[in-house]
């Protein structure tokens, strides 16, 4: 907890002389269309609390900083710190797995297309899978976005595939896929209402071991470097958490 609040100060007391409008796809899992501009870097702190149906308890911390390659092309890495509480077992608290990732922009919304996205990223197997804060094994995925405005009202759609556990050793069944369908809504010049369902499915298999969920969150434009969120998100399965809370802040130079 402490570590986590000294991440917070020292990232407000970055922030720079350059503004500009500050667009986070917080605290939605699906992705939107927009890049860091080229150059500038920005930064993401969060905190979620999970509940899941057995009465186990995590409690989350994510650190995500992105910069701008070009006006279309950005990277980025995110670091999770894991506090787990099962009913069952003893606590443990750590660094989680470490994701890369990087975000293209190949075609720029107009007004008869939607923007079109896509994500690679690459999971760092850097959380103690003992511990059970990793999985032990290192991810690759790809993740395409689609985002068009109706009016004011911003609707994104997601569809990625995840290769769990590489080096593989034909173990195909255990890929997970990732479909999403969120939407943004701005209220007035400060608040953004948002939503989502997802769903990610594991491959080959059970359907108890699909995961699926929706959410409904707050966003408000501190300033135009700062923005904030609240969410809820409920589960609609057995594997996914039965609700959880979370904010964070989004952090613009």
């Amino acid at each position: 907890m402490k570590r986590f609040a000294l991440l917070i100060v020292m990232a407000l007391s970055l922030v720079g002389v350059m503004a500009r409008e500050a667009l986070p796809c917080r605290p939605l899992k699906t992705e939107d269309c927009g890049t860091t501009p080229q150059g500038r870097f920005e930064m993401e702190m969060s905190i979620e609390s999970d509940k899941y149906k057995c009465n186990d308890r995590e409690l989350n911390y994510g650190g995500v900083i992105n910069y701008g390659l070009t006006e279309k092309w950005d990277i980025g890495w995110e670091i999770p710190i894991n506090y787990l509480k099962p009913v069952i077992g003893r606590c443990e608290k750590g660094l989680g797995d470490v994701l890369l990732r990087s975000k293209y922009l190949v075609i720029s919304e107009t007004d008869s297309c939607p923007a079109f996205l896509v994500k690679p990223t690459f999971k760092i197997p850097s959380g103690d899978d003992k511990k059970e804060l990793g999985s032990g094994k290192s991810d690759a995925g790809i993740l395409f976005a689609l985002t068009k405005s109706f009016g004011s009202l911003a609707v994104g759609f997601n569809a990625g595939y995840t290769m769990v556990d590489l080096p593989k050793k034909k173990k195909w069944d255990s890929n997970v896929g990732f479909f999403g369908l969120g939407f943004l809504q701005p209220l007035s010049q400060t608040f953004t209402l948002a939503g989502e369902i997802t769903f990610e499915p594991v491959f080959g298999g059970k359907s108890t071991d699909n995961s699926s969920d929706a959410c409904a969150g707050l966003i408000y434009n501190l300033s135009d470097k700062i923005v904030l969120d609240f969410s809820f998100r409920y589960g609609l399965s057995d594997a996914s958490p039965h609700h959880a809370f979370g904010s964070g802040v989004s952090i613009n130079f």
